[in-house]
């Protein structure tokens, strides 16, 4: 079952709460945390593609800007004190993302 943004932003959302975080400061770096998510999974559908003879392909420029992005991902998640959903963060019960 794939994880949908909004079951992501809900779950941020929901640690937040729970840690009495409730200040827009707080709520707004989930809101560039998803501008992050939504900017890595296009990175990563641009990232492998194929060559004229239909061979595979990786765009070592979109992978630098994958890390990058997920560095500050990291970031956002550490500053917040918050765990990745799926990694027990706040029993939402969903996958890795």
């Amino acid at each position: 079952m794939a994880v949908t943004r909004k079951q992501i932003r809900e779950n941020l959302l929901r640690q937040l709460e729970d840690k009495g975080l409730t200040d827009e400061i707080y709520r707004s770096q989930v809101e560039q945390y998803m501008f992050f998510h939504a900017r890595l999974c296009d990175l990563n559908k641009m990232a492998v593609g194929k060559d004229e003879n239909g061979d595979k392909t990786i765009d070592l420029d979109i992978i630098r800007e994958a890390r990058q992005v997920s560095k500050s991902m990291r970031e956002i998640l550490a500053f917040l004190g918050l765990k990745p959903p799926g990694e027990g963060g706040g029993g939402g019960g969903l996958p890795p993302l």
